[in-house]
């Protein structure tokens, strides 16, 4: 009889990990999605999206000056574009605030 007390404790015991383990990693998927939407952007007019991979400089070809620059990926294609900061922040929004626009 001991054995069966064991064994029904053992799989309550078992059941509630599992349980805390499912509640965990729904917890860490919803946190990823709301850190994942601070580092995609969205372009403005398009509604492209893609996510900016470092930070580089550029040469401006009329006055031969070198620029702050971002290079980002299409998350659509895997295309690398590389754009003046300046440019890409106007252009650009995260993801998070292009869904509280719409």
């Amino acid at each position: 009889m001991t054995t069966g007390c064991i064994n029904m404790t053992g799989q309550i015991i078992l059941g509630l990990i599992l349980l805390l383990g499912f509640i965990g990693v729904g917890f860490l998927i919803k946190h990823q999605n709301k850190v994942d939407k601070k580092r995609i952007y969205v372009h403005k007019k398009t509604g492209g999206q893609y996510r900016p991979v470092y930070i580089c400089q550029m040469k401006d070809i009329t006055s031969r000056k070198w620029l702050k620059a971002i290079a980002y990926i299409s998350l659509k294609t895997g295309e690398v574009f590389i754009r003046e900061r300046q440019d890409f922040l106007k252009q650009f929004e995260t993801l998070e605030e292009w869904e509280k626009e719409k």
